[in-house]
């Protein structure tokens, strides 16, 4: 009887796992739109058009934060959102023109020291469809070095 329960249990908790859309994954639109890089990062080379600095664990007291998107397969001008959320909570969510089929793009958010925690940016397509979400971390506080 134990073992049923804990059987039924385990079926339900992966079942709402399925649920929630975190981590990293990729998913193509109804276009063919689909995410083929996607990062965190401190810093964008703006003439090379790459992230600097990606990670998945950032030091708190960062002033911005970068999430780089390149994505293929748009045949037509569409639109992309970046969602950033904090500890599951929605920070900002920012449009961005999708032009070719080979794009490169990319949203900032601006931090506030005391914002340490579970981040996540999800890309959505212009319906709603999350194409691919990548969780990091800021850790530690402003101008504390880790392990002091």
């Amino acid at each position: 009887m134990a073992l049923q329960k804990m059987i039924r249990l385990a079926i339900l908790a992966h079942g709402l796992l399925m649920l929630v859309p975190t981590g990293t994954f990729a998913q193509e639109s109804e276009a063919g739109l689909v995410v083929v890089d996607m990062s965190i990062c401190q810093a964008i080379d703006r003439v090379a058009r790459i992230p600097v600095g990606s990670s998945e664990n950032f030091p708190a007291g960062l002033d911005r934060l970068y999430c780089f998107t390149r994505l293929t397969g748009a045949d037509e001008n569409t639109t992309i959102t970046h969602v950033w959320f904090h500890e599951g909570r929605s920070r900002a969510r920012v449009s961005l023109n999708v032009q070719s089929s080979d794009w490169r793009t990319w949203s900032s958010k601006a931090l506030l020291p005391a914002w340490t925690g579970a981040w996540e940016v999800r890309v959505l397509d212009e319906n709603g469809l999350v194409l691919k979400s990548l969780a990091f971390e800021v850790t530690g506080e402003p101008g504390v070095e880790e392990g002091m």
